[in-house]
């Protein structure tokens, strides 16, 4: 009895080594296994940061002053300093917030996706001001109306940066979605203060804004 055990026991370790054996061996993580456009994208964050620090700097604090009215984007168009500095923010904020909207799974290829919308999205939205600065002989309010939009990218990339060490999963869309009620706001007045026609406007939210804020709130919701 003890042997018809033992040999059934034998026949059992023996049955398992093969089953072991003959699994798929999984791959241990690596260096060499991390997105290398995701590697790429982040020296290029950190070394723009690192050259221009004092103009991202001047930047946020420009940004964020206009947000809570103690600074005109008038007051910032006439500075050529803060303008400069503006614009070199709003440059490092696109791959930033590609980062970003990408942080679940570093995806190399859905990070040139993300990154390829962000550039022609904001590419677009200073066409249209152009545009329609050309048009309506108002080269002032489609300038304003561009200091509005990089104003705001600035402060949303900035306040987005927790998500990189949170995990609160409506974050970025609730900041998302009060930051553009801020931007619409801005934007109306620039239009009502230039007589700018507001039906441009609406088509312009219906058309670029709106569906836009959409589809990155239901990619992370």
């Amino acid at each position: 009895m003890l042997a018809d055990n033992l040999h059934i026991g034998k026949d059992c370790w023996e049955g398992s080594s093969l089953v072991i054996s003959d699994g798929a061996a999984i791959p241990a993580a690596t260096f060499e296994s991390y997105p290398i456009v995701s590697s790429i994208v982040v020296l290029f964050c950190l070394l723009y940061v690192i050259l221009f620090i004092g103009n991202i700097i001047l930047a946020t604090g420009i940004s964020f002053r206009s947000i809570f009215r103690h600074l005109s984007l008038e007051e910032i168009a006439g500075n050529n300093s803060s303008l400069g500095a503006l614009n070199f923010a709003s440059v490092l904020c696109v791959p930033v917030l590609a980062l970003l909207l990408d942080f679940r799974n570093l995806s190399p290829l859905n990070l040139l996706y993300i990154l390829s919308a962000l550039v022609g999205y904001f590419a677009v939205k200073a066409g249209l001001f152009s545009l329609m600065g050309w048009l309506r002989k108002c080269p002032e309010a489609a300038q304003l109306l561009s200091i509005n939009n990089r104003v705001h990218l600035v402060v949303c990339t900035i306040l987005a940066l927790p998500a990189f060490f949170i995990r609160v999963k409506l974050y970025i869309p609730v900041l998302l979605l009060a930051v553009l009620a801020s931007y619409l706001v801005k934007g109306f007045k620039i239009f009502a203060s230039n007589k700018l026609p507001i039906l441009f406007w609406f088509l312009y939210l219906c058309a670029l804004e709106i569906p836009t804020v959409a589809a990155i709130v239901g990619i992370l919701v």
